[in-house]
């Protein structure tokens, strides 16, 4: 099956040539896909949770996610302002590699990954907390 000990070469930042190993980069890439889709199925769940529209629900987690496929979008977006916005982190190969197209804009895997553990622990707590809100909306009204 070949070995998990395959490098691979890429540019830094600073122009340097970096190696990883493929099993370096596999674990990087496991542990982003399973933050990432945790993140976007909760954020969708939060989403139809505060809309109870499918179609409203639908058209802004299209708008969550249509964006960062489309690289000339984020140019758009002033680098200051991407850092704040999952757009730019939405791109796996670009942020284990820490490279980006769009000038002023390098995260690093770190910052990805601690980006999508502190927003994934707000969309639960907002999700516990909109059902919390649901269920006692729904005991006074069964008193009511």
């Amino acid at each position: 099956f070949g070995t998990l000990k395959y490098p691979f070469f890429y540019l830094d930042t600073d122009r340097m040539i970096i190696s990883i190993t493929s099993g370096e980069y596999m674990m990087k890439l496991i542990v982003s896909l399973i933050l990432l889709s945790f993140f976007l199925v909760s954020s969708i769940y939060l989403i139809s949770l505060l809309t109870k529209s499918t179609i409203i629900a639908m058209a802004i987690s299209a708008g969550l996610i249509l964006p960062a496929m489309m690289p000339s979008v984020l140019k758009v977006i002033p680098p200051s302002l991407l850092r704040y916005l999952p757009y730019g982190y939405l791109n796996l190969p670009e942020l284990i590699f820490s490279r980006s197209d769009i000038e002023g804009w390098n995260p690093s895997w770190m910052q990805g990954i601690t980006y999508f553990i502190f927003l994934d622990i707000i969309c639960l707590l907002l999700i516990a907390l909109q059902q919390q809100a649901e269920k006692k909306n729904k005991i006074i009204s069964n008193f009511g």
